[in-house]
């Protein structure tokens, strides 16, 4: 049984706004590959500086109370800074969030990070098929495995997706 998660891709321009994605193709009979990861507008790094910038702020402010007679103000800013931390892990955890599918001379290849975790689903591209499923996501199938991608791709940009990939698969069994 698949896992209900999805992948997709779509073409390179004109730019998605929710969504990262690159697309590259090299000469006839190689690999065309489309990634597709979350829009990160902000980089590990300059989170951690960012968090770093509101502790100071927020110790400071509270360090400031303490001083005048209210040190319960800081016990309560270090559990906010907890809580801000805990939620900036749940997001870091996922930011990294991604789906590749390669389209390769005898097969398509789908990799799927989610969480931290990384699913391979390796399919035969002669008779694979590409629909739409009840989801409105991509399904690409090929006998009785199947998945659905999409995910990341905005709902009008999924079926130029399907159109793209067929065309390349298209292309791929023409002699």
């Amino acid at each position: 049984m698949q896992h209900p998660m999805s992948l997709a891709a779509v073409p390179p321009s004109p730019p998605l706004a929710p969504a990262r994605v690159a697309t590259t193709a090299a000469c006839a009979g190689s690999a065309r590959t489309w990634h597709l990861a979350r829009n990160c507008s902000i980089s590990p790094g300059q989170l951690v500086c960012v968090y770093g910038l509101l502790c100071a702020v927020s110790l400071g402010i509270a360090g400031g109370f303490a001083v005048h007679g209210a040190p319960w103000v800081l016990g309560f800013a270090c559990i906010e800074l907890t809580a801000v931390a805990a939620a900036l892990l749940v997001w870091a955890r996922h930011a990294c969030d991604g789906e590749t599918v390669t389209l390769g001379a005898t097969h398509v290849d789908i990799e799927r990070r989610i969480g931290g975790m990384t699913e391979h689903l390796r399919l035969p591209a002669d008779w694979l098929r590409v629909d739409r499923d009840r989801g409105d996501l991509v399904r690409l199938g090929h006998g009785d495995r199947a998945t659905s991608v999409g995910r990341f791709v905005p709902h009008a940009r999924r079926e130029g997706f399907v159109r793209e990939l067929r065309d390349a698969l298209a292309a791929r069994r023409q002699p």
